[in-house]
């Protein structure tokens, strides 16, 4: 494994070996401990034993040293080209999620209605340069929350909209079949000539002229209002 590090790290230092490293760490630190170890046990049987000889335990020892001064300052420093590598991709990620949230807010921009073809492109264009002028990854971020808030604020207002028309549909249509009971013809009716018909033929029964009670009075009013009423509703229609 040690072996590896040194080749890569020398010959091919590149994201696959950033990679390698990272994912290997606990290992190469558990060989540069064994090595140091093995290093090191020379000079200490020195020690111990007693030989007249110093220079080979020292020279040992000292290589493990060096070699596990030189595995940490390698690991240090690829933890940081890790960590460089880690928000280079995450801002790739978010390149990729903009574009997708820019085709995605002109859509919702043409389906509400409310923005001519030019205020979409500008619109676009004003994000995409916003990405372009970003530098970090918390830059990035904003632009994308700003995007998302935008299309969620259209969608909102184009749902709130919908929400009126129905409302004022479901109103009407309860009016008309308000009026339409008045005048005894049943719901859904639209035929105007039909309503006319069914008008005259009650205001016979409930002309002043002809009927003098007070009923009759207030029922000719009610009449009037709900043919008339129904005749503004069906012209809209």
């Amino acid at each position: 494994m040690l072996l590896s590090f040194y080749w890569k790290t020398i010959f091919k230092y590149d994201t696959d070996h950033i990679l390698f490293i990272k994912r290997n760490s606990n290992r190469i630190r558990m060989e540069t401990i064994i090595i140091q170890i093995i290093g090191l046990c020379p000079l200490f049987l020195f020690f111990i034993i007693g030989r007249e000889n110093i220079i080979p335990a020292v020279i040992t020892a000292f290589i493990s040293v060096i070699n596990s001064i030189m595995v940490l300052t390698i690991m240090s420093k690829n933890e940081k080209k890790f960590i460089k590598y880690t928000e280079e991709q995450k801002i790739l990620n978010i390149k990729k999620e903009i574009e997708k949230e820019i085709i995605e807010m002109s859509l919702a921009m043409m389906q509400s209605g409310k923005f001519t073809d030019k205020e979409i492109e500008w619109k676009m264009i004003h994000y995409q340069r916003k990405v372009e002028e970003c530098r970090e990854l918390l830059h990035f971020m904003a632009v994308h929350n700003s995007i998302k808030e935008f299309i969620k604020n259209v969608r909102l207002n184009r749902t709130e909209e919908n929400q009126k028309i129905h409302d004022t549909s479901l109103k009407t249509v309860n009016l008309e079949q308000k009026y339409l009971s008045v005048l005894g013809l049943s719901p859904g009716t639209n035929d105007i000539k039909k309503i006319k018909k069914k008008y005259f033929e009650l205001m016979k029964n409930y002309h002043p002229d002809i009927n003098k009670t007070k009923e009759a009075e207030a029922k000719t009013k009610e009449l009037n209002e709900a043919y008339n009423q129904l005749k503004i509703l069906i012209r809209q229609q």
